[in-house]
């Protein structure tokens, strides 16, 4: 029952139970029934009727509706007839069981030849199997996407992570730099009682360094954007960000003062002996721990 013919019940309930109130208080007084109680009782049998009347409606749709539903169910869970005789006669009301006894026994009035054609009601002939098919038995897997794009490891530079002093200019200007290139001389600084004292001056100079101009130019659609199934575009500019710091940080090292930067290797002096095959005796141009 549905929750319309429940509140309808409850309802009918409860006017009978008031109305059946007034008739045992009549009673139990041994009195006929007042003008109002006479009203208020022909007021609560017109709402029983139509409360009687929809509850009718109500439970003749629903059982109308079990009716039809159960009807379907008992058509759709029926086993179909698969029986060599039910699809023989299914197309046009031959009898081929009777025609073939008959043709193999050669009765009289018995066909010369039999044709027997496929019957295109029982549908089309299909002799595909999902085990062999094996793309169409693919098709119904999903697949899955992890939401997280895994960036490959790379050498990357440590220049900068070193502590390098770093100096900022207001615009692209060449930035001049004082510097010394040899001091006092340490030796031959003592002269003899009346002489002169020797004289050694530092040198001086001036480094001038330029600016260089670093980027990286990315073309991304917008419907990429949009699309992806990971942060694409926190990935580009962590990897563009990577590839400049990477490209600085070589020429800070290697580079060749043109187009870029002077790098310190390029300019550095070596005040070490080079050492190329391990000496038989070791003396002051090779260290002992060589």
């Amino acid at each position: 029952m549905s929750e319309v013919a429940k509140r309808l019940r409850d309802r009918r309930l409860n006017v009978w139970n008031e109305a059946r109130a007034i008739l045992e208080t009549g009673a139990q007084e041994n009195r006929e029934l007042t003008a109002e109680e006479q009203g208020t009782w022909e007021r609560m049998m017109e709402e029983l009727d139509r409360i009687d009347g929809k509850l009718e409606g109500v439970l003749n749709a629903e059982k109308r509706a079990a009716d039809t539903d159960a009807a379907f169910d008992a058509i759709g869970k029926r086993p179909a007839d698969r029986t060599a005789s039910a699809l023989m006669n299914a197309s046009n009301g031959r009898d081929l069981n009777t025609e073939i006894r008959s043709f193999l026994k050669g009765e009289q009035g018995a066909p010369r030849f039999m044709d027997i054609n496929h019957n295109a009601a029982l549908g089309p002939i299909n002799y595909r199997v999902l085990q062999t098919n094996t793309a169409a038995a693919s098709a119904l897997l999903p697949t899955d996407f992890y939401d997280q794009l895994i960036a490959h490891l790379i050498e990357v530079s440590g220049v900068m992570q070193a502590g390098p002093t770093v100096l900022n200019t207001a615009g692209g200007e060449n930035l001049q730099i004082p510097k010394t290139t040899a001091h006092s001389a340490s030796s031959g600084l003592t002269a003899a009682q009346a002489t002169t004292l020797p004289s050694s001056d530092p040198t001086m100079a001036l480094a001038t360094l330029g600016s260089y101009k670093y980027g990286i130019l990315l073309q991304v659609a917008r419907e990429l954007l949009d699309d992806s199934g990971v942060d694409l575009l926190g990935y580009l500019a962590m990897q563009a960000g990577r590839a400049i710091g990477n490209k600085f940080g070589s020429d800070l090292v290697t580079g060749t003062g043109t187009s870029q930067p002077t790098g310190f290797m390029t300019s550095a002096t070596s005040l070490l002996p080079i050492c190329g095959t391990k000496p038989s005796s070791f003396s002051a141009s090779c260290p002992r721990d060589w």
